[in-house]
């Protein structure tokens, strides 16, 4: 009787650790590229790897006809709301990106989609 009850309490923790695990699943980590769009500039060239607690974006922007170029390089930790499915990163709190399948969604000042023409230039799709 008693190896019983402890048959059953292993199986219930291995089925019970098993549920956690792939409720804090990170199926979003990955490298999502896209170019957006830019007030001044030709359109930012976008990468954006999430691995580990971690992010890296790279930003390049283009000139005019891709002659002037600048870079630039960011990294720090993210905070994943799984409840929305968003993501917002450390230097920058007012940027957020909804997780929607193999693609980033950047999100207004306002945590909103963009809407209309240009919408579909705020989606990183996944490498």
């Amino acid at each position: 009787m008693k190896a019983k009850q402890i048959f059953n309490i292993a199986w219930i923790t291995i089925i019970t650790a098993f549920i956690f695990v792939g409720c804090n699943s990170t199926k979003y980590e990955g490298t999502y590229t896209g170019t957006m769009p830019c007030a001044d500039c030709s359109g930012i060239d976008t990468e954006i790897t999430i691995n580990d607690g971690k992010y890296v974006i790279k930003r390049i922007y283009l000139g005019e006809d891709n002659m002037e170029q600048s870079t630039f390089v960011e990294s720090g930790v993210y905070k994943w709301d799984g409840g929305k499915s968003i993501l917002t990163f450390d230097n920058d709190p007012e940027q957020q990106y909804l997780v929607r399948g193999n693609t980033l969604v950047a999100l207004d000042q306002d945590g909103k989609e963009v809407t209309g023409d240009l919408a579909d230039l705020y989606v990183l799709k996944r490498k």
